[in-house]
């Protein structure tokens, strides 16, 4: 069916969304009568007046050129009102009109856990974000992230070997960002999943676009899961827009010390529910975990030796908390050269983790 020129015009209209036309029942079903309004009826909508600008006169050649990139690209617009619009997003603040979707659109109304986190994240924080999607993806959740580097790709890689993973883009979907996630885009959609934007075609990756991608990664979720955050990051935009959308924030805690913790002890102060496993994460939106991941929550994990009498005094004095390898040979009394040995046996061996700046942490036992 022929998507008719006013919805591609409503897609178009910058900061246009349906909480501004809660007031108006009749333009809240059917927007389409903004498109061609006199720029007085506009304003007396308190629409954004670039907005008003562009429904009152938009550009037939734009739209044009927008409908044969949807064509050419297997992209679908879809709108409030259509039979495939995501539900879950009808009712959240400040809601989408519209939104670009390439892959499966029905993967958008699957149930959803969103995954967010540091670009920059430690080692033991990318192994979390792997565990927490492979189990929850294995669980029959779909994974829905932003396609950031960090976090946000280690959980789309791995949903894509468990089932389905759904990316929300802040810049149109002909302008992936970043550029190196390419690729990833690409697999997303070529393996049932979906990536979404409420941005046009040629929109940047402008930084005030991520704010309002944030709000449509957990709007489409049953609940937000944070991995880290530091204690100014989009990661902690993300979390409160989940609260005022009321959905379940769930947060793991970090090491003292560890800046990519602070966001999230941050957010567990102010009430955020703390997990430690994925069948927490599970218990909380009423998802039971498959028994053989109970059974091999490991996957794989590198085969352990039988420690030897330094390789014990090493791990239990590195604890859980980061450490470097010269304080490590101060508190136990070994040698440097005998500190470094163990430390390079315990990372192959899968008992510890190097982290930036020549420090290890102990992983855990799961």
């Amino acid at each position: 069916m022929l998507l008719p020129d006013e919805w591609l015009a409503l897609a178009r209209a910058p900061g246009l969304h349906a909480g501004l036309l809660q007031d108006d029942a009749g333009l809240r079903e059917d927007p389409t009568a903004l498109v061609g309004a006199s720029p007085a009826t506009l304003r007396a909508l308190q629409l954004p007046e670039s907005a008003v600008r562009w429904l009152a006169e938009p550009d037939p050649a734009l739209l044009a050129a927008d409908r044969n990139w949807l064509a050419a690209s297997c992209t679908r617009l879809l709108h409030r009102g259509d039979a495939l619009f995501p539900p879950q997003l009808e009712f959240i603040p400040d809601a989408p009109l519209c939104l670009y979707v390439q892959g499966d659109v029905a993967a958008l109304r699957l149930p959803q856990l969103a995954m967010v986190g540091a670009r920059h994240p430690t080692a033991p924080g990318l192994r979390h974000a792997r565990r927490f999607a492979a189990c929850c993806g294995a669980a029959g959740l779909a994974i829905t992230s932003g396609l950031a580097v960090g976090i946000d790709q280690a959980c789309h890689e791995t949903a894509l070997e468990r089932g389905h993973t759904i990316a929300v883009l802040g810049s149109g979907l002909n302008r992936v960002y970043p550029r190196d996630n390419a690729a990833l885009a690409e697999r997303i959609v070529g393996s049932g999943g979906a990536l979404v934007s409420e941005f046009p075609p040629g929109v940047a990756p402008l930084p005030q676009n991520f704010p309002q991608r944030n709000r449509l990664i957990s709007g489409l979720a049953q609940a937000l899961l944070v991995i880290e955050a530091a204690s100014r990051s989009g990661t902690l935009i993300t979390a409160r827009l989940a609260a005022d959308q009321g959905r379940t924030v769930m947060v793991l805690p970090g090491a003292l010390g560890n800046p990519m913790a602070e966001g999230c002890h941050q957010l567990i102060r102010q009430g955020a529910t703390l997990v430690t496993c994925p069948e927490e994460v599970l218990q909380e939106i009423h998802i039971s975990l498959p028994k053989h991941m109970l059974m091999s929550p490991g996957g794989g994990a590198p085969k352990r030796r039988r420690l030897d009498n330094a390789g014990k005094i090493l791990l239990d004095a590195l604890g859980f908390e980061p450490a470097s390898s010269d304080l490590l040979a101060a508190t136990t009394g070994l040698s440097p050269a005998e500190v470094g040995a163990q430390l390079l046996l315990l990372e192959l061996e899968g008992w510890v983790d190097r982290l930036a700046g020549g420090r290890f942490v102990r992983r855990p036992r799961w």
